[in-house]
């Protein structure tokens, strides 16, 4: 019985400490008392972790077309336009005792929360 008190102390002890964002799951990241998510804006992320070590634009994707219906006083005609959004990655180091997070966004949104090398 006592043993067993002690592995639900020690699981709870885990999950709060560091490595509670490990346990969350790669969809998020903690930053101080607050989470991150994948679909969070670059503008949420600044504000809630604040600069990140390193910015490092990655490429660029095309996410879609779209066509745009012309009219000109004479002719008819379909203009399609490609958008295109730049794919970036930032890196957010807690402390020398914490693994990086690497942070990649398309355009303005967070789509990946990745754990990089110990340094």
């Amino acid at each position: 019985m006592k043993m067993r008190r002690l592995l639900i102390a020690g699981i709870i002890a885990i999950f709060i400490s560091g490595s509670a964002d490990s346990a969350l799951g790669f969809d998020t990241m903690r930053c101080k008392s607050r989470l991150v998510s994948v679909g969070d804006t670059k503008y949420t992320v600044l504000l809630t972790c604040g600069e990140p070590l390193l910015k490092e634009v990655v490429g660029e994707k095309t996410i879609g077309r779209k066509e745009f219906k012309l009219r000109d006083e004479d002719e008819v005609g379909i203009e399609i336009r490609e958008l295109t959004v730049t794919i970036e990655k930032w890196v957010y180091q807690r402390s020398r005792y914490h693994f990086p997070r690497i942070l990649t966004f398309e355009g303005d949104t967070l789509v990946k929360i990745d754990i990089g090398d110990k340094p």
